[in-house]
């Protein structure tokens, strides 16, 4: 009977060993799982991190495009505007050398008309020194040079239009 008292003790400490091991084991198991708890919880966290951060890198992208896009079409209407300016610029120097030859037009055309108020006040002067019965000649004269002055008149107010 010691025997068996023996050895149902012996078993009893080993069972109880065994019990205590296994308590060791529940609380590293619970501790495990807390950790993995932890783990898993920073893991979502991470993961949403993630999934913002992918999101503002596509509107950031999207930003870029659009920024990019802009800037070609500003190229575009650089290149436009410089266009119409060398345009504008060629249609400039066409209208200056237009006016500088209308200038020199009307200049020529008024010596001209200068000229001949000149030549018809001699003849004036010329038949009235003279005066042997040309009234009618000089009074004809007299007319065209106020004719004369009149067109010289419109010529230096109205540019030539021809």
């Amino acid at each position: 009977q010691r025997r068996v008292t023996w050895a149902l003790e012996e078993s009893l400490q080993l069972l109880r060993d065994k019990d205590r091991e296994l308590e060791a084991s529940r609380r590293a198991l619970a501790t495990a799982e807390s950790s993995c708890v932890h783990f898993s919880n920073q893991l979502d966290f991470k993961t949403e991190e993630l999934r913002a951060a992918q999101d503002a890198n596509k509107q950031l992208n999207g930003s870029y495009e659009t920024l990019q896009e802009a800037h070609r079409a500003l190229g575009n209407t650089c290149t436009e505007v410089q266009i119409e300016l060398k345009h504008l610029r060629e249609s400039d120097a066409a209208m200056e050398e237009q006016r500088s030859r209308h200038a020199d037009h009307t200049d020529e055309r008024l010596r001209s008309q200068e000229q001949l108020i000149a030549a018809l006040e001699d003849q004036c002067q010329q038949l009235a020194s003279s005066n042997d019965g040309r009234g009618k000649e000089i009074k004809r004269l007299m007319g065209d040079l106020q004719r004369v002055t009149e067109r010289l008149a419109l010529v230096t107010v109205l540019p030539n239009t021809s």
